[in-house]
């Protein structure tokens, strides 16, 4: 099965319980529209990989069209009403200049590329149009990295962007207008209690996989709390960055 066809299905099994595990997913739709929410005021606005439409709710508004590869997705948000177009944001099925903004939380890490996606965007808004993203970015979950290279389990977890790469992709279309990094750390009962996390909000691909064996989950857990635990948790860090930009 092709990548983005994975991708595509694992989002479609984490759509009906998205909302009960997407804490950070929530936090992170939050803080995007109040970094970004001057920009966006009054504007039609295209959300690429939408989930079940937290930032329809945060940004209150009916001038936004709702895009996300998995149909399941779709259907969960329309239960909040809007519009749902079941697309992929690389291939968007739209016409030149059809939005006057783009936004995305939390969606873009999962592809392979930025390239695409940031051409594709720049091509479905106007002229002068804002396009406000928040994106995971390299050094993420860096504590489950190294418990299970150090345990022999082998690098499971994403090669994620960085700040760089995703700033000269975005400056072939796009003026950057303001950015900000975040660390945002959560706290999970053990590897256990993670790996649950990580599978029911659909992220498993791209290397986030973190399919192994009892015995060795055991090692990795007990090395994860030697190194990376308080109060009988461990942590685990998601480096965000915050973008606005303006299409040339």
């Amino acid at each position: 099965m092709p990548e983005k066809a994975k991708v595509q299905a694992d989002f479609a099994r984490a759509a009906e319980n998205y909302g009960a595990h997407a804490d950070l997913q929530k936090t992170v739709a939050e803080e995007l529209v109040k970094f970004s929410g001057n920009y966006l005021a009054d504007r039609d606005i295209i959300d690429l990989g939408s989930g079940t439409g937290y930032l329809k709710e945060i940004l209150q508004t009916n001038q936004i069209t709702e895009v996300d590869i998995a149909f399941a997705m779709c259907r969960k948000s329309a239960e909040k009403g809007g519009v749902q177009i079941n697309a992929d944001m690389e291939n968007l099925p739209f016409k030149n200049a059809a939005f006057a903004a783009a936004i995305s939380s939390m969606a873009l890490q999962w592809l392979d590329g930025l390239k695409k996606v940031f051409a594709e965007t720049a091509r479905v808004i106007q002229p002068g149009g804002i396009f406000a993203f928040a994106v995971v970015g390299e050094g993420t979950l860096y504590e489950l990295s190294e418990s299970l290279e150090k345990c022999g389990a082998g690098k499971r977890t994403n090669n994620f962007f960085s700040a760089e790469e995703i700033k000269d992709e975005l400056r072939q279309d796009f003026i950057l207008l303001d950015y900000k990094p975040e660390n945002i750390i959560n706290h999970y009962r053990d590897i256990f209690d993670l790996q649950r996390k990580i599978r029911a909000i659909g992220a498993r691909r791209k290397g986030m996989a973190t399919y192994f064996g009892k015995e060795k989950a055991l090692m990795v857990d007990d090395y994860y709390r030697e190194n990376y635990s308080a109060d009988g948790r461990i942590r685990a860090t998601w480096k965000l960055h915050y973008f606005v930009a303006r299409k040339r």
